[in-house]
């Protein structure tokens, strides 16, 4: 909600900032007078610069319609001879000081001619310097045309081939030549050294040509034989024997059943004995511990 008091705080704010906007524009101001007086200074100290503050002093005097006609009769501004940073610059200094003169006798310096008007006295100074000065040609990142390279691929198998290559080449550079290159040569030989590209060979040509032979680098082809059996002679080495398992004892037998025993529990020990036709463990022959033995391991 807007009260008398917010108005008056904002209103007081917005005082101090145009004060401080036109502090700055007058510190602007100050800063930009005196870099021109400095431009000025620097004028004098050069033959062009003084032609060019006489000039201005004779422009003071005349009437604003007057300034295009006595500008386009100073020959020395617009000699080839002046820089035209020179002849920039001095437009800028005439349009200031004429936009000075407009405003002291009370015009508008922006007010310029609607289209139907002759031109003002601004347009008419652009138009002589527009006249006097060549125009800056814009840059550009075209880059000087260079002789194509031409590059054409032949299947050449046989002298034939050559033959009519060396025929047809004329025929083909001429047309580029025509259509896009100027500076392409009418015909190139062929070199005589040229060893004609061996044609590409089909799936079925390569099943029929027989497979090349592997061949073995000399640095790691084996030696032959009778060297290997002069240098290193192998000798013959005895057939590992195989040791014959230990008997089972009937003690052994015991000592397996017991812990198979404590480990399946007696109806275990009781289905064994029966499998093989005993009541108990003296009944188990000799002949028939090994398969015991396998039964409870």
């Amino acid at each position: 909600m807007t009260t008398p008091g917010n108005k008056q705080a904002h209103e007081k704010r917005m005082a101090e900032l145009a004060a401080k906007r036109r502090k700055r524009d007058e510190r602007l101001a100050a800063m930009a007078r005196q870099a021109h007086q400095e431009e000025l200074a620097a004028l004098a100290t050069n033959p062009l610069g003084r032609c060019l503050l006489g000039s201005l002093a004779d422009l003071e005097e005349l009437p604003t319609e007057e300034w295009a006609p006595y500008v386009a009769r100073q020959d020395w501004l617009f000699h080839p001879a002046v820089p035209n940073a020179f002849r920039t610059n001095a437009k800028v200094e005439i349009s200031r000081r004429l936009a000075e003169r407009i405003r002291a006798e009370g015009g508008d310096p922006l007010n310029d001619p609607m289209p139907d008007e002759p031109d003002g006295p601004f347009q008419s100074i652009a138009q002589v310097f527009n006249r006097a000065m060549p125009a800056t040609p814009a840059p550009t990142t075209k880059t000087e045309r260079t002789k194509p390279m031409i590059s054409i691929t032949l299947n050449i198998s046989s002298p034939a081939d050559i033959e009519a290559a060396r025929a047809m080449l004329p025929g083909i550079l001429g047309g580029f030549a025509a259509t896009h290159a100027p500076e392409a040569t009418a015909s190139v030989p062929l070199a005589p050294d040229v060893q004609p590209e061996p044609a590409k060979k089909t799936r079925a040509r390569k099943a029929a040509e027989p497979a090349p032979e592997p061949t073995v680098d000399a640095d790691f082809a084996p030696l032959p034989d009778k060297d290997i059996a002069a240098e290193a002679p192998v000798e013959a080495q005895p057939e590992p024997v195989a040791e014959a398992p230990a008997a089972i004892d009937g003690p052994a037998v015991v000592a397996a059943l017991q812990a198979f025993a404590k480990v399946k529990g007696p109806l275990a020990v009781k289905a064994l004995l029966t499998k093989f036709n005993a009541s108990r463990l003296s009944d188990i022959k000799p002949d028939q511990y090994a398969a015991v033995m396998a039964e409870v391991a």
